[in-house]
């Protein structure tokens, strides 16, 4: 009886030396590795840092529908589209793909001096602009059609006051020739050819001025020159 009881003891006392060399080690390993983050992410959005655009906003999908770099979840105006992120729309941006927050323009042109040169004609340089574009956003066909557009609305700043111009230079010749057909007279028809002339100058000066910008001239100041003698 007293060597059974001698032979339990030894083995409680080895369960337990066997238990405490699987435990300590545990022990040790929890007390001495320490916890490792794989990258900077502190917004909960699993978007590391460095590439999440909204850094202290939780947004895993990373919608950015202005495509400014900011995300629609941090972004004040996520429709305001700026190209060159200079914090002016590009509806009204005399250039769109170069910043220039003062938009100064010291030719009146319509284009910023930031990107203006003197050297090319204001039209091809909008077209060098859509070119470069096309060529970092390979894809945005939206965002294409939409700057073509603009280049239209952008003409038509030049084309109408052009149009406006010759059309009431015009008229005016056209109601001295009337005046001359009623009366018959021959004076009034010197002044009839004279306001005619001065007419087609006019209709002959905004044509070259839009030509020298690189602008299409339109269909209807063409016709009017076709009063004028070549």
């Amino acid at each position: 009886m007293k060597i059974t009881s001698m032979t339990n003891q030894h083995d409680n006392t080895k369960n337990k030396i066997l238990i405490a060399m699987m435990i300590l080690p545990l022990i040790a390993i929890g007390l001495t590795v320490p916890t490792v983050q794989v990258f900077a992410e502190h917004d909960g959005d699993n978007v590391e840092d460095g590439v999440d655009n909204c850094p202290d906003v939780a947004n895993q999908d990373q919608i950015d529908t202005d495509n400014d770099g900011v995300g629609d979840a941090c972004d004040p105006r996520p429709t305001f589209a700026d190209m060159d992120l200079d914090d002016i729309g590009d509806d009204v941006d005399n250039c769109l793909i170069t910043p220039n927050t003062d938009q100064t323009d010291t030719d009146g042109d319509g284009l910023g001096d930031a990107c203006d040169s003197q050297n090319e004609p204001i039209f091809q340089q909008i077209i060098s602009q859509i070119q470069a574009i096309l060529a970092s956003i390979l894809g945005l066909d939206d965002r294409v059609t939409e700057l073509e557009n603009k280049i239209v609305v952008f003409e038509e700043l030049f084309t109408d006051p052009a149009l406006e111009k010759a059309n009431k230079a015009q008229d005016k010749a056209d109601k001295e020739q009337q005046k001359a057909d009623k009366t018959g007279k021959e004076k009034d028809q010197e002044k009839a050819d004279k306001e005619q002339d001065k007419a087609c100058d006019v209709i002959q000066e905004e044509i070259t001025k839009l030509d020298d910008k690189g602008i299409t001239i339109p269909t209807e100041l063409q016709q009017l020159s076709n009063n004028c003698p070549v």
